[in-house]
């Protein structure tokens, strides 16, 4: 027993030898793959690691950060106020209209941009009797007409775009279709000499040719005289016996039906051309007309006006404006007219208006200018002062002198205030207000909703 009992001590006691722990194995994508990974987990008889100790942990990534001024999602909506959108659509087409109505000559008292009033006193705004009567025996009076003169947008729209760009504007007779810029342009410009000078530079060099040509044909027509008298004496005896039998019975029966036909076609046609032309000036009535520049500016005034470029240059380049600003207001027409109609929010206007607005001032500009030269600047006065060709001392007359009117009396110079005899007409007027209109109403255009009404 006791050899058995001592045996088994001995196997209990018997220790096996520790194995060492597998060397680890590299794995090629990275890192340490070990062969046995439960060892390694409980540091059981690894060597090269303390007992105990555990890998590190790995480092996870930080947290984005946080957007401290992050943008707040919309809790609304826009929409179209149709309303709005109807007025801005009719300012629109009634500022283009003005400009159509330039172009197809209709009630230039309404519509024209500049005008030169008739300031003759009413109290001589007398009706002029014609010493005949009606059926009813009344004197047949005709009424005093009025001479104001009516100045188109057109005028210097065409001008410009001869002027700048080389186009030919012209009617059918060849007549200038800008005969207002013509004149200003180079008046403003102080170029009104060059005309002249081309004028007198062209008689001189016609001069010797007009000479010769009118020596030649002085000297034909007298040798066709010289020839008719011997003619004439030769065929006197001749004729004299043969046609007075003849013509005596050809011609009396012969001309008393030619001249009945003749005299009764002639007299229809005549009269019928008179009526025909007397119907059409009493049709077309009030028409667009235009002024002449004054050239009679003192240079020494013209070389110190500092106004002098600058009013050429907006009476040169404002009819251009003019024309973006029509081409913005059409626009204008188109989305405000989409706007009636869906959900889609169109945007611009208020920049839109702005153009518009720059084309009217760019246009009351060059109208300035040219009520400036139409008085006589730029001039010295008697205290030394020189009045420049853009006198804004005179602003509001110029603006508003349409509503003035003539005079009741007349004036004397010495002592009454003279008005302009050249100011701005309803259609400029209109050129300007009604994009300030616009970009007021522009403010307005969107309405803001809230979802929240989606919520009851």
């Amino acid at each position: 027993m006791a050899s058995v009992k001592s045996a088994n001590n001995a196997k209990q006691r018997s220790v096996k030898p520790q194995v060492a722990a597998p060397r680890p194995a590299m794995n090629p994508a990275g890192g340490v793959r070990y062969l046995k990974p439960y060892a390694v987990r409980y540091n059981a008889g690894v060597t090269g690691m303390p007992r105990g100790a555990r890998p590190a942990p790995r480092k996870q990534a930080p947290p984005p950060p946080v957007q401290k001024n992050r943008k707040k999602e919309r809790d609304y909506f826009f929409i179209m106020r149709r309303g709005v959108c109807f007025l801005m659509l009719l300012l629109a087409v009634v500022w283009i209209a003005v400009i159509a109505m330039n172009y197809l000559s209709i009630m230039p008292q309404y519509s024209s941009f500049l005008v030169a009033p008739d300031l003759t006193p009413l109290d001589k705004r007398l009706d002029t009797p014609t010493g005949e009567f009606d059926e009813n025996d009344n004197e047949i009076v005709i009424p005093y007409e009025d001479t104001s003169v009516y100045i188109s947008f057109i005028d210097p729209i065409f001008g410009a775009l001869k002027s700048l760009f080389g186009l030919s504007m012209t009617d059918e007779s060849g007549n200038s279709m800008s005969p207002f810029y013509d004149s200003f342009a180079p008046a403003i410009a102080g170029e009104e000499n060059t005309d002249a000078d081309t004028d007198a530079d062209t008689d001189t060099e016609t001069g010797g040719e007009t000479d010769e040509e009118t020596d030649g044909e002085q000297t034909a027509e007298a040798a066709e005289i010289d020839e008719e008298a011997e003619t004439d004496g030769e065929t006197d005896g001749e004729t004299d016996g043969e046609t007075d039998g003849e013509t005596d019975g050809e011609t009396d029966g012969e001309t008393d039906g030619e001249t009945d036909g003749e005299t009764d076609g002639e007299t229809d046609g005549e009269t019928d051309g008179e009526t025909d032309g007397e119907q059409t000036t009493e049709d077309t009535g009030i028409v667009f007309g235009y002024v002449e520049a004054n050239t009679d500016i003192d240079a020494e005034a013209r070389a110190q006006d500092s106004m002098g470029s600058i009013a050429s240059m907006a009476f040169n380049y404002a009819p251009i404006v003019l024309v973006a600003g029509a081409v913005f207001a059409l626009i204008i027409v188109i989305l405000s007219f989409l706007s009636l109609f869906g959900r889609r929010i169109f945007k611009g206007f208020g920049l839109m208006s702005i153009v518009m607005l720059l084309a009217g001032l760019a246009m009351f500009v060059a109208g300035l200018a040219a009520m400036g030269n139409y008085m006589g600047n730029p001039s010295i006065g008697e205290d030394g002062v020189v009045t420049s060709v853009l006198d804004f001392s005179q602003l509001m007359n110029f603006a508003f002198g349409i509503f003035q009117g003539a005079p009741a009396t007349a004036l004397d110079p010495a002592t009454d205030v003279m008005p302009l005899t050249l100011v701005s007409g309803y259609g400029m007027l209109i050129i300007l207000v009604v994009p300030v209109v616009i970009l007021l109403l522009s403010i307005f255009a969107r309405k803001k909703v809230p979802y929240s009404i989606f919520d009851k």
